[in-house]
């Protein structure tokens, strides 16, 4: 059975949303890996997280999730189903304690991928309950308690990109976004997509239909849609009235349905703006004064070189994550 990794991208950001209630629990993310370092991406997993004061468990509880293409996942420790009797909201933050994390994947054998000390930040909880908290310029109403711009309302906690929605957490690329690939195809990671102007179903792929709807066509017109087609393509942004693309009204739609003119996804063809090349050679015979022979001839010079206008390049495949 695969032995499982854990590697803790971000952890210990308090997530409370109310002090008079029962605190929510502290963010923990992580990356599922197995013992050779290939990430678990895009698979259940089952945690088992335990809250413990020495050798004595305090807390307990379980929870199950699903990792992105990058086998990361985040999660609040106190929001999960409770084991046993002992409360979250009763766990005493004045000592120290030490969090354990175990893990399965696809219910196979539960492997402990954590076991270590929590650091202060946890600790605030302690502010609300303690003696010196609920008369302590520091505590109740201090900038780093009740009202502290990195509690309740902080933008590193409840709300925070970073946790639950993050784009970090979608691992910085939104979905729509297309990058060069290096590897062959068969190698393409999970949670992307070859851009090969295949058609996709609309509802499978809802965020991708969403961020980029029928621009590079519109598949059957009712339930798929095309991806974008970059085969053997260079890109061009968009010329947004700039005239830089002095033929952007005239760009056509990559494939049935796909935007056209001044839009993303329309497409041109190759063309070369070259000079006229024209002249004229002449000649003339005389003699005695009297007679002359003359010719001339237009020249154009012909087509040279390859069989097309290219700068210098190398091929990748373009992949847009979904």
């Amino acid at each position: 059975m695969k032995r499982l990794v854990l590697i803790i991208a971000t952890s210990l950001a308090i997530t409370f949303s109310s002090f008079a209630q029962d605190t929510k629990g502290f963010s923990f993310q992580g990356i599922a890996r197995d013992a050779s370092g290939s990430i678990f991406g895009s698979s259940a997993v089952n945690l088992a997280i335990s809250l413990l004061n020495g050798s004595t468990v305090v807390y307990s509880e379980t929870q199950s999730l699903t990792t992105d293409a990058y086998g990361v996942f985040s999660t609040i420790i106190g929001k999960g189903t409770q084991v046993g009797t002992s409360a979250f909201s009763s766990v005493d933050f004045s000592v120290q304690l030490n969090v354990k994390i175990d893990i399965s994947v696809a219910g196979g054998t539960t492997t402990t991928i954590a076991n270590y000390s929590l650091q202060s930040v946890p600790y605030s909880k302690y502010a609300v309950n303690a003696t010196h908290a609920n008369n302590a310029d520091n505590a109740t109403n201090a900038t780093n308690a009740t009202n502290a711009t990195n509690a309740t309302n902080a933008t590193n906690a409840d709300k925070a990109k970073f946790a639950t929605n993050s784009t970090i957490a979608e691992n910085g690329s939104p979905v729509g976004t297309v990058v060069a690939f290096a590897g062959p195809t068969a190698k393409i990671p999970g949670g992307w997509l070859l851009c090969d102007g295949t058609t996709y179903s609309r509802s499978t792929y809802s965020a991708l239909f969403t961020a980029i709807g029928t621009s590079w066509g519109y598949g059957d017109n009712t339930t798929t849609f095309n991806v974008p087609d970059m085969r053997g393509q260079f890109l061009r942004g968009v010329d947004q009235g700039t005239t830089r693309d002095p033929d952007a009204a005239g760009r056509a739609a990559i494939q049935t349905g796909g935007n056209t003119g001044n839009a993303v996804g329309s497409t041109q063809v190759s063309t070369a703006r070259i000079g006229a090349h024209m002249g004229n050679s002449g000649r003339g015979l005389s003699w005695g004064g009297d007679y002359a022979i003359g010719y001339s001839a237009d020249v154009i010079s012909e087509y040279l070189g390859g069989n097309e206008t290219r700068p210098r390049n190398v091929y990748v495949y373009y992949i847009i994550k979904y």
